[in-house]
C-alpha cells in the first residue's frame, strides 16, 4: 500500500479537475474475438481538455504502453455530439480536446485489439482467446492531465462474455444487469488491478492462519487444465508460509494469483500490490510438473508486493502514467527481488537449497562471460531497461541486457553473506527485509535511505560497497566473499544437478567455459562468448548446427563431443546459413567445464543455510 506520500510527488502540473466521477464502461463480450470496447466520461473543463494514454505502465519500466494496438479514441459530448481533437505533435499520447465550453462531461470511445503483442510490454497489455482473457485497465483507459492518480475518483464497470466468471483483486462494489461494477476507485488502484476471466475460469484458496487470505485463479483455453493437483496447492502454500516467515506483515488485505493457461497470449509475469498475472502453457500446472520444482516467478512476483509496490524506490514511483521515471535503482527494486523469489522458492520446496546454491555457480558463470560489463555498468542496464528488455539475436553478451536480475541476484547474495558472515549467522538479509519493508513505512525511499538502514543492520561502508559494484563497469569478478561464506568456485568436467537439469529442461547445451557458446536443441547459436575456442574458430549467431564429427546434431551428440575432445583434439561441427553448407573446425581439448560451488570443509555454509526453510522450524 502507498502510505505517507512525499507532498511533492502528488502536486499537480496543471489545475486539478473537477472533483467529480469518471466513468469506465468496458464491454468485453467480444474478448473471444480478441476485441475491447471502452467508454470513458469525464468532467469537462473550459475550453481545451487534455487526456493521457497511459505510458509508463508500473512494472514495466519503460514507456511501453501499447498505442498501437489502438483504434480510436473519438470524442464527443454527453448528447453524442462530436468534438474536435488532435494529437500532441510534441507527445504522441496526449490528445488535445477542443471546444469543450458548455460540455459538463467529454465521453471518449476507443477499441483496444487484443493480442497484438507489443513487444517489451507483454505484461501490461490485454489479450484474449476462445474461451479465456486478461484484462489490464491501462490498456482500455484515458485519463485527464493533472488527474491526481490517489483521489478515488473512478467508477469502472465490465461486461464479459457469458457463462464467463471473473477474479481481480479490485473488490466489485455491485453487479447489475449483467456488468460488474467496482468502485470508485483511484486510478492507481485501477491501473493496479488486472481482470482475469474466463469460462472455465477456477479458484483455489492457499489461505493459511495469521496472513491475509491467498487465493489462485486459474483459467485455461482447456478445460481439463482447470483442476490444479494436490501438490501444485501445497507448493502454493509452502510459498506463503515461507513467506510470512520472512516478511512478517503483508502490505495488503488480501492476494490474487492469475493465471491464464494458454499459448495463445503473451508472455506475462508482472507484480501488482494485492495480486500478479502468470501466464503459463499448457501443462505448466500439471503435477509432474511440479514434482520435482515449481515455478520460481510465483516467488518473485510475491515478493514484489514488499519490494517495489509496497516500498518503491523514489525514482520509479509513478505520480501519473506518463512522465518518464528514473530506472538506476532497478539493481534493488528488480534485483534483491530476484535474491527474494529465488530464496523463497528454495524454502517452499520448488527447488532444493543446494540446487539454489548451484543456480548461483550458474549464474556467476554466465556473468563471467559477458564482456558488455568492461562498458556498461550494472545500474545502466537498469537506465536502458526499456530497449534491453528485448534480447538481440547477436552478441548480446556485448552490449548487456536486463542484468539487474541475475547480477542483482548475486549482488544480493553477497549482501546476505556478508550480514551472517559479521554477526556469525545472527542476523541476515531476511531481518533486513523485514525491517525496511515493513507496512507504514515510507511508499518510497532513496539510495542513502537503503544504504543507512542496512548499516543499522550490519555496520559496514555501504555506499562504497554498491558504488563498486553497481555503478562501475566490471572486469573479471572478484569471489573472495563466497569463501567467507563457505564455498568456493571450482570448475570441474561436471556439471551440477541443478545444471544438467537446466539443460534438460531447456533442450539444450550450455558450454560457456569450455567451446563459449550455448546451443539449442534446434541446432541454433543464441549465445557466442568472444575470445572463446568457437568465436575464434568462426562460429556465427547466423549458423544453425547440423552435425557433430560426422553425425547428426543433437544435444547428447555435442555434449558427448566435449567429453570426447580430451582425446580428438578438436570437434567438428557441419553447419548451414541460409543454403549453404559448411564445416567448421574448433580446436579444443579441454572436456568439459563446468563452474560449481563446491563447500569448504570446516566452514560454516552461510549460502546453504541462507536457502533452508523457516515456516517449518517457527
Amino acid at each position: 500500500m502507498l502510505r505517507h506520500l512525499p507532498a511533492l510527488l502528488v502536486v499537480l502540473a496543471a489545475p486539478p479537475v473537477s472533483a467529480a466521477l469518471i466513468h469506465v464502461d468496458l464491454d468485453a463480450t467480444e474478448l473471444p474475438r480478441q476485441r475491447l470496447r471502452a467508454r470513458i466520461e469525464i468532467p469537462s473543463a473550459t475550453g481545451e481538455m487534455a487526456v493521457w494514454y497511459p505510458r509508463w505502465i508500473p512494472g514495466a519500466h519503460g514507456p511501453v504502453g501499447p498505442m498501437a494496438n489502438l483504434a480510436g479514441p473519438w470524442f464527443e459530448s454527453a448528447a453524442g455530439e462530436p468534438l474536435p481533437w488532435e494529437r500532441d505533435p510534441g507527445d504522441p499520447f496526449r490528445f488535445l480536446v477542443r471546444g469543450v465550453s458548455g460540455v459538463r462531461t467529454v465521453a471518449a470511445e476507443l477499441d483496444y485489439l487484443c493480442n497484438l503483442f507489443p513487444g517489451a510490454g507483454q505484461s501490461t497489455a490485454s489479450f484474449g482467446t476462445p474461451h479465456a482473457g486478461i484484462i489490464n485497465w491501462n490498456t482500455v483507459l484515458v485519463y485527464p492531465d493533472g488527474i491526481d492518480a490517489d483521489a478515488p475518483l473512478w467508477r469502472a464497470r465490465i461486461r464479459l462474455p457469458e457463462g464467463w466468471r471473473a477474479a481481480t483483486a479490485m473488490l466489485a462494489s455491485r453487479e447489475e444487469g449483467g456488468w460488474i461494477a467496482f468502485g470508485p476507485v483511484s486510478l492507481r488502484t485501477l491501473i493496479d488491478s488486472p481482470l482475469l476471466c474466463g469460462a472455465h475460469l477456477t479458484s483455489y484458496d492457499l489461505s493459511i492462519d495469521g496472513f491475509p487470505p491467498f487465493r489462485i485463479h486459474v483459467a485455461p483455453d482447456d478445460p481439463g487444465e482447470a483442476e490444479l493437483a494436490p501438490i501444485v496447492l501445497d507448493k502454493l502454500r509452502a510459498l506463503v508460509r515461507e513467506t510470512r516467515a520472512l516478511f512478517g506483515e503483508a502490505p495488503f488485505e488480501h492476494y490474487e494469483f492469475l493465471v491464464p493457461i494458454s499459448a495463445d497470449m503473451g508472455s506475462m509475469g508482472i507484480e501488482h500490490v494485492a495480486s500478479t498475472i502468470i501466464r503459463v502453457d499448457p501443462g505448466a500446472m500439471d503435477a509432474d510438473e511440479w514434482e520435482g520444482g515449481g515455478r520460481q516467478v510465483f516467488a518473485h512476483e510475491l515478493a514484489h508486493a514488499w519490494c517495489g509496490k509496497g516500498r518503491v524506490p523514489a525514482g520509479l514511483f509513478h505520480p501519473n502514467y506518463h512522465d518518464p521515471r528514473d530506472r538506476e535503482m532497478l539493481w534493488v527494486y528488480e534485483g534483491l527481488t530476484q535474491w527474494l523469489g529465488k530464496v523463497l522458492s528454495a524454502r517452499s520446496g520448488f527447488t532444493s537449497p543446494e540446487d539454489h546454491v548451484q543456480n548461483l555457480a550458474a549464474e556467476i558463470e554466465w556473468t563471467l562471460s559477458r564482456p558488455g560489463r568492461g562498458w556498461r555498468s550494472l545500474a545502466d542496464t537498469g537506465l536502458t531497461s526499456d530497449f534491453l528488455r528485448v534480447h538481440s539475436p547477436n552478441w548480446d553478451v556485448l552490449r548487456r541486457h536486463q542484468e539487474y536480475y541475475e547480477e542483482g541476484f548475486i549482488l544480493w547474495s553477497e549482501v546476505d553473506a556478508h550480514i551472517r558472515v559479521a554477526s556469525r549467522g545472527r542476523r541476515s538479509l531476511d531481518d533486513f527485509c523485514r525491517r525496511f519493508f515493513a507496512p507504514g513505512q515510507a511508499a518510497t525511499f532513496t539510495s542513502p535511505e537503503l544504504f543507512a538502514a542496512l548499516d543499522d543492520l550490519a555496520p559496514h561502508d555501504w555506499e562504497a560497497f554498491f558504488a563498486e559494484r553497481v555503478y562501475r563497469p566490471q572486469t573479471g569478478y572478484d569471489a573472495a566473499w563466497l569463501e567467507s561464506a563457505g564455498r568456493r568456485l571450482a570448475t570441474g568436467d561436471e556439471p551440477s544437478a541443478y545444471l544438467r537439469d537446466r539443460q534438460s529442461d531447456g533442450e539444450r547445451v550450455i558450454a560457456l567455459s569450455s567451446l563459449g557458446l550455448v546451443v539449442n536443441s534446434d541446432g541454433a547459436i543464441p549465445t557466442i562468448i568472444p575470445g572463446l575456442p568457437a568465436d575464434q574458430a568462426g562460429v556465427s549467431h547466423l549458423m544453425t548446427v547440423a552435425g557433430v564429427n560426422g553425425r547428426r546434431f543433437s544435444p547428447e551428440e555435442l555434449i558427448g563431443a566435449i567429453e570426447d575432445s580430451t582425446g580428438h583434439g578438436g570437434i567438428e561441427l557441419l553447419v548451414w546459413v541460409r543454403d549453404e553448407y559448411r564445416t567448421v573446425s574448433i580446436p579444443y581439448d579441454g572436456g568439459p567445464q563446468h563452474l560449481t560451488l563446491e563447500p569448504i570443509e570446516g566452514r560454516r555454509d552461510h549460502l546453504l543455510e541462507s536457502a533452508a526453510p523457516r515456516a517449518q522450524a517457527r
